[in-house]
């Protein structure tokens, strides 16, 4: 466990730097944070034992506690990303984390960041699960509609001009593990897109080059408990 406070500053700076004056950086929480906002992992073992065994590190968000709880209380409720079946293979993001947790991030929410490539290209897959009146919020609603009543000030579909780093957001939809499944997508000036959408009571994020996450691809996504 020593190693991973080692890592969660530079981490988290590293993260910071990637995505520019995006809704990534600028629709994080801005109350009382942690010290140390994120932990790393290098696969699914790593992360798994830290869930259950916890940390004597780094100061704990309220947002993790409540997600370690319902984790031992429920194991079957973390789920990962898979793609044909299978838990998506992890890359180590240029020999950075293969697994990086973030205790509060986008809409103030933990979110979980798995690496992987699609093609030569790399892909984060983000995960956050969404709280049992987020759920009931999304049922009979589009995504961008959803992302309105959590976040009306974060870009979206009538708003997204007013932040020079997007050059589209739109809704869309895809046939995401057999269901039509409604989406925002978010394009950005510097060749970056964002596909959101809510699976399984999780709100998802998969940022990817442009044009590199297709609907095809997408067809073979779900989600899944950890392979044991």
């Amino acid at each position: 466990m020593k190693k991973f406070a080692l890592l969660m500053l530079v981490m988290c700076m590293l993260l910071s730097a990637c995505h520019g004056n995006t809704e990534e950086q600028t629709a994080t929480a801005k109350d009382s944070q942690p010290a140390y906002s994120a932990f790393s992992f290098s696969g699914y073992d790593e992360f798994s034992a830290f869930l259950e065994e916890g940390t004597e590190e780094a100061p704990i968000h309220n947002n993790l506690i409540a997600y370690i709880q319902t984790v031992k209380e429920k194991p079957e409720t973390l789920l990962v990303p898979y793609y044909a079946e299978a838990s998506v293979t992890l890359a180590n993001n240029g020999g950075g984390a293969a697994i990086t947790l973030h205790q509060t991030e986008l809409y103030g929410f933990l979110w979980v960041w798995f690496h992987t490539c699609v093609g030569s290209e790399h892909v984060t897959v983000r995960l956050s699960k969404l709280s049992r009146e987020h759920c009931k919020l999304a049922d009979g609603v589009s995504c961008p509609e959803l992302i309105a009543a959590i976040a009306p000030t974060a870009p979206n579909v009538d708003n997204y001009t007013q932040n020079e780093a997007y050059s589209r957001v739109f809704a869309d939809e895809a046939e995401i593990g057999g269901i039509v499944t409604s989406m925002l997508v978010k394009q950005t000036k510097s060749g970056e897109e964002y596909l959101t959408f809510v699976m399984d009571g999780y709100l998802v994020v998969i940022a990817a080059p442009m044009n590199t996450v297709t609907k095809a691809w997408l067809g073979g996504f779900s989600l899944s408990p950890i392979a044991q």
